[in-house]
């Protein structure tokens, strides 16, 4: 599961701190139905949205986010991804980002 709920400004807090705030967590089964009812698209394998639909969410989505995004499905592992990013000249992708990447999305769509 992924933890969500921090917000921006609770990011700089401490360790100790993040511990005692509430943190919400979501199911993948959860997410991919959030992102088809947002989306209205459920064409790929198993129910996920294409990456058109995916970015048609926010403006604000990223390649880094549909990367993520793609990790978390389990339609490549994070070392595959991170190799065609090094390929491209693009940094890798941390778990943490990831994670960002995954909680802002959820943001959007939940």
């Amino acid at each position: 599961m992924i933890l969500i709920g921090y917000k921006k400004e609770e990011l700089n807090t401490s360790h100790k701190q993040k511990n005692k705030m509430i943190k919400k967590q979501f199911s993948k089964k959860q997410f991919k139905d959030r992102l088809m009812e947002k989306t209205g698209c459920s064409i790929q394998h198993n129910g996920w949205s294409c990456g058109t639909c995916f970015f048609s969410i926010s403006p604000f989505l990223t390649n880094e986010d549909w990367n993520s995004l793609l990790s978390y499905r389990g339609d490549y592992k994070l070392e595959e991804i991170n190799k065609w990013r090094i390929k491209d000249n693009k940094k890798p992708l941390t778990k943490e980002e990831v994670e960002e990447s995954l909680n802002k999305i959820w943001e959007l769509i939940k």
